[in-house]
C-alpha cells in the first residue's frame, strides 16, 4: 500500500487453523496454517513500509483484540512484540469481521481515526456474508476515505473482502498454497 497509516484486520477464526500450502510435518512439528501465513504476511508487509510507518492490528473472531489501540511505529522491536502477540492469539471462533472493520474506522470516535488504509487478512468466509458493505461504506466512508486491500488466504471466499476493496478502491489479493 501507499500509506505510512495503516491498521491491519487479521482473522484469527478457528478456520484460519487449516494448513496452508504442502504438509511440513515432521515429528514433534506442526504444520503452517492460514493463520502463521497471515501473520507472516503482515510482518513482511510493516518491514516493507519501513520504520516510520505507524500501524495497529486488530484480530476478530468471536469478538476483536487489539495490539496498541492507537497507531505506533514500524520499529524492529515493535514488530518483534507484534509477532509474539500474535502467536499468543490464535485461532479460535467465528469469523465476524464487521466488528473489526467497524473499530478499524474508529466508528465509535471517529475523531481519533488515524489510520488511511485498512488491510484485512482473512480467509474469505465471513459469517455476515457481503450484502452489508456497500450500505455500510457509503455510510461510514464518505468523511473517512479509508481504503481496504484484502488478503484472501485460500479459495472459497463469500466476496465481502472484494466487495470492500471495490467500494473503496482497493485491491484484492488472492493467496493460494503452493504445492
Amino acid at each position: 500500500p501507499e500509506t505510512d497509516r495503516v491498521v491491519f484486520v487479521l482473522d484469527r477464526s478457528g478456520s484460519m487453523d487449516a494448513p496452508f500450502g504442502a504438509s511440513t510435518k515432521s515429528a514433534g512439528s506442526h504444520s503452517r496454517t492460514r493463520f502463521d501465513e497471515a501473520g507472516a504476511q503482515l510482518i513482511r508487509c510493516l518491514e516493507g513500509l519501513g520504520e516510520d510507518a505507524r500501524f495497529d492490528v486488530i484480530l476478530f473472531s468471536d469478538g476483536i483484540r487489539h495490539f496498541c489501540r492507537k497507531l505506533v511505529p514500524a520499529k524492529e522491536k515493535t514488530l518483534k512484540s507484534l509477532a509474539r502477540w500474535i502467536s499468543l492469539n490464535g485461532p479460535d471462533g467465528g469469523t465476524n469481521l464487521r466488528p473489526g472493520v467497524h473499530s478499524a474506522m474508529s466508528l465509535d470516535d471517529p475523531d481519533t481515526l488515524e489510520a488511511d488504509t485498512v488491510i484485512v487478512l482473512c480467509d474469505g468466509q465471513t459469517a455476515e456474508g457481503p450484502t452489508w458493505v456497500g450500505p455500510f461504506i457509503r455510510m461510514h466512508n464518505d468523511m473517512a476515505r479509508v481504503r481496504f486491500h484484502a488478503v484472501q488466504l485460500g479459495g472459497g471466499g463469500d466476496g465481502t473482502l472484494e466487495a470492500l476493496c471495490e467500494h473503496t478502491d482497493g485491491d484484492y489479493v488472492e493467496v493460494t498454497p503452493q504445492r
